[in-house]
């Protein structure tokens, strides 16, 4: 065991010894720790990203580790995932450890005497296998520059390069994004007709290379057929992403190549002069004023000048001004002058120098410095809006720990390399470098947006780390993550260092206010969310335009959390609100008026008015249609949503067919085992239950369990739902036994979820009672209900509904063992819980108080509970 003398002092002594065994390939050291555990004991050694031995193994190409985990251990790699779900199939391929990545797919058919073993594994490994943000290795070989994993995958594995992860993109937008030239030629030669497939947020591979800045990437797209006019949600083309990212030699090209439009506008009405002030690139500036390109302003009323001024830019408002003729004194929308913006952003010697540009006479001589003040606080200090890719950060704490780690290893003459690397493209402090970039992508908090913009930042300094960090992030971020409670943390971190060094009204303020309200959101935190929401709104509507975007997602962000409450007039007042400014701010087919229309449609279906949620869902259904890739996934949302709405209104053959025209699209975009299937096969399930067509049902079911299987933990609550589902289809066709095993295996895990007096349980208990009743088990029955009872009085907020079902069942056990006196007061309890809950023309308080008048004043043995 040559790796455990020295190793004491450190946390965690054993994992850690373990950890690195399978990073040098000791394996003897593995095997007298490993040999005495089982194989349960073995999959729970994780380190803080969860990642598993087999992870460590797959990263640094020792195959004869894999082999024994797997084979001598029998862990089943399928099911071991790293807290983003990256199996090591994902790891082999970051790597770029070709025959790992070979024997993780193949190690059940290269030994045939442990065949018999090795189909026990519930599932194998395959090039599709996707994790949390739906990555398959072939993204991830490409987004790593791994050229022979790349290879490997497509000529052997026979990979689709055209599979999409959950936002959208291809292996060729990471190539394209990360500036792997090899990759890039690679996947073109493969599959040509990618070159101008677009995102989820309508990113090209063309768009994408003119952010990272490669003009090999840009022309060798070019000469594959790119088009650079594509824009992205917000308007912006491949000229703007260049100017925005400070790319001169690409816009050049673009320009005198291409033939590119130097006065192209977005949908703000932004050109590249305003990027290129934006960002402080006075050689960008120049060259486009040389090309001609003209001062205009934005729809906020914004010229170039403006923008530098507000940023703080001196050299670059000096070449507005005396090569591009910008005027100091131009208003705005808000009547704020380049002055007023740099003298509000604490810009004092910039608005001097812009003074003794000033003519004598200015418009506003004659207001008083009074009334400029509450200009200033009351009207709009215009931002440039930008669209920016998520950026992931280190955790510079965490890489400090791990670097005192690795020299403390270093000078401890105890610890030795391996005199041999199995892949031989890489020595050990390379590989090492490739996997910690590879964790700190995949562990880095995200920075989630309360919208599709960004506010560009007025210090150079943080624009230049934008655009570093930029460079640096290899995978785009998902703003979904299952760890809310952290990020909440996080950001309230952050916004208590914004509150000590911005003004209060600032935007970035705003901005964190909506990203703290959006986590409150999805929390459940209704109240704290709603607070958040306003005090961001509040702030925008000091510093914005009537009718910018930021005051439209604000309103929507209010409508989301009224509609999570129930309160849906409130809900479509903020989101009537939210389409107003769109209608006003964006083309008539934009897909921010869709998502408006999306959004009322869904308040109107929770009012019950579904003819005019049916006509909005239609009016989206038309723009996303007539803007969107004809499989682009917001088409598959609200194909969804429509299925709902006509599921509700009964007529069930409608909600199948767009049921499966959503579908269609997941599988257009080769999304196989997306989350949002699962709801999918669960909807289809519940409209089949509802049409008695069962085995239907079961079938779609069972579908959405299979696929939960793939993505999440085995006790995952989203597991326990479908088991419930299917247990309900198991009860109507009256096959009790297996309804009751599904409704077990559905407590069993809602049990390890949750606390003990949650609501949930108390259904599950009612659902298992009456299974008990309809098996005749009356005991049980009963234990089941008094169970529902006692958890219904231990729970601060009871669900009176289930508690009045519990008192009603209990009552029709008795009825059912003739038990009449004990039957009544049951009848009767469930009678007055159902009226203090409920309005009296509810169907529970009308089911309820029949039974109690007929127990009453009939033959109450004629009343057997059904």
């Amino acid at each position: 065991m040559a790796l455990a003398k020295g190793i004491n002092r450190l946390p965690e002594n054993e994992n850690f010894i373990l950890f690195a065994a399978c990073e040098q390939g000791d394996l003897q050291t593995l095997q007298d720790y490993l040999n005495p555990l089982t194989t349960i004991d073995i999959e729970s050694i994780r380190d803080e990203q969860h990642a598993t031995l087999v992870h460590y193994a797959a990263r640094y190409g020792h195959i004869h580790i894999l082999e024994y985990l797997i084979e001598k251990k029998h862990l089943d790699i399928s099911q071991l995932r790293t807290e983003l779900a990256a199996t090591c199939a994902h790891d082999a391929a970051v790597c770029d450890q070709v025959q790992t990545l070979h024997y993780i797919f193949h190690y059940d058919q290269l030994n045939d005497k442990n065949n018999n073993n090795r189909q026990s594994l519930s599932q194998k490994l395959r090039w599709n296998v996707k994790d949390e943000q739906g990555n398959t290795p072939l993204h991830l070989a490409a987004a790593y520059g791994s050229i022979r994993t790349l290879h490997y995958l497509l000529e052997h594995e026979s990979a689709d390069p055209r599979i999409r992860s959950y936002n959208g993109f291809q292996p060729i937008h990471y190539a394209a994004l990360s500036g792997h030239k090899d990759c890039l030629k690679l996947l073109l030669t493969t599959a040509p007709d990618t070159v101008n497939e677009q995102t989820s947020t309508l990113l090209t591979p063309l768009y994408l290379a003119c952010q990272y800045g490669s003009i090999d990437l840009v022309k060798i797209l070019s000469s594959h057929g790119a088009n650079f006019k594509l824009r992205d949600e917000n308007g912006l083309n491949c000229l703007h992403a260049a100017c925005q990212s400070a790319h001169l030699h690409i816009v050049q090209w673009l320009v005198e190549k291409l033939n590119a439009n130097v006065d192209d506008i977005d949908y703000m009405n932004n050109t590249p002069l305003h990027y290129a002030a934006a960002n402080n690139s006075e050689d960008i500036l120049i060259y486009l004023l040389e090309k001609g390109a003209r001062i205009t302003k934005s729809s906020h009323g914004n010229t170039p000048l403006h923008v530098a001024a507000e940023n703080g830019h001196q050299s670059i408002c000096a070449i507005l001004i005396e090569r591009g003729g910008c005027s100091v004194i131009t208003c705005n929308n808000s009547q704020l002058t380049p002055i007023d913006l740099a003298n509000h952003y604490g810009f004092s010697s910039l608005a001097n120098s812009l003074r003794l540009h000033e003519k004598s006479s200015l418009p506003s001589q004659n207001a008083s410095a009074n009334s400029k003040k509450i200009q200033l606080e009351n009207a709009t200090i215009v931002r440039l809006v930008v669209k920016k890719p998520h950026v992931t950060r280190n955790d510079a704490s965490n890489q400090a720990n791990e670097n005192e780690i690795v020299k403390d290893l270093s000078t401890n003459s105890d610890f030795t390399l391996p005199k041999k690397i199995i892949n031989p493209r890489f020595d050990i402090s390379e590989l090492r470098a490739r996997v910690d970039e590879y964790e700190a992508v995949r562990r880095g908090p995200t920075t989630a947006t309360d919208g599709n913009t960004n506010v560009l930042m007025h210090s150079m300094e943080s624009i230049k780390l934008q655009n570093q960090n930029r460079r640096r992030s290899k995978l785009p971020s998902q703003t979904y993550a299952p760890w809310l409670k952290m990020a909440l943390i996080f950001y309230n971190k952050s916004h208590a260092i914004m509150e000590d060094i911005l003004p209060s009204n600032h935007s970035d303020l705003a901005q964190s206010y909506g990203h703290i309200g959006l986590l409150l959101n999805k929390l459940g935190d209704y109240p704290k969310a709603l607070l958040y929401h306003e005090k961001a709104f509040e702030i925008r509507l000091k510093i914005l335009p009537e009718n910018h975007p930021f005051l439209a997602n604000s309103h929507n962000n209010i409508g989301s959390v009224y509609n999570s409450m129930g309160k849906y007039s409130k809900a479509l007042k903020e989101y009537k609100e939210a389409l107003k400014i769109n209608l006003t701010t964006f083309p008539l087919n934009h897909p921010h008026i869709g998502t408006s229309y999306h959004n009322l449609a869904t308040v109107y279906m929770n009012l019950g008015e579904r003819p005019k949620a049916l006509s909005l869902y239609r009016k989206g259904l038309s723009i996303y249609t007539k803007t969107l890739s004809s499989n682009h996934l917001v088409l598959a949302t609200i194909h969804s949503s429509i299925g709902l709405l006509y599921y509700y209104m009964g007529n069930y053959s409608e909600a199948l067919s767009y049921y499966e025209k959503a579908i269609q699209l997941y599988q257009n975009a080769l999304l196989l085992n997306h989350p949002y299937l699962t709801t999918l096969y669960n909807n289809i399930g519940l409209t089949y239950l509802a049409m008695g067509s069962y085995s239907k049902a079961l079938l779609s079911h069972q579908k959405a369990l299979e696929i939960k299987q793939k993505i999440f933990s085995s006790n995952h609550s989203t597991i326990a739902i479908s088991y419930k589902n299917i247990g309900n289809v198991y009860f109507e066709m009256k096959e009790y036994s297996k309804a009751l095993s599904s409704y077990e295996n559905a407590l069993k895990i809602r049990k390890k979820n949750i606390p003990f007096d949650n609501n949930i349980l108390i259904n599950y208990y009612n659902s298992i009672g009456l299974t008990y009743l309809h098996m005749n088990e009356h005991t049980k029955a009963l234990s089941c209900y008094e169970k529902a009872i006692s958890i219904c009085y231990k729970t601060h907020s009871p669900d009176y509904s289930e508690m009045a079902k519990s008192y009603y069942n209990i009552g029709c056990v008795h009825l059912k063992e003739k038990k009449y006196s004990n039957a009544f007061p049951y009848f009767y309890r469930a009678r007055d819980i159902a009226q203090a809950t409920f309005p009296a023309d509810h169907p529970s308080v009308r089911q309820y108080q029949k039974k109690l008048v007929n127990f009453q004043y009939e033959n109450a043995s004629s009343y057997i509970f059904i």
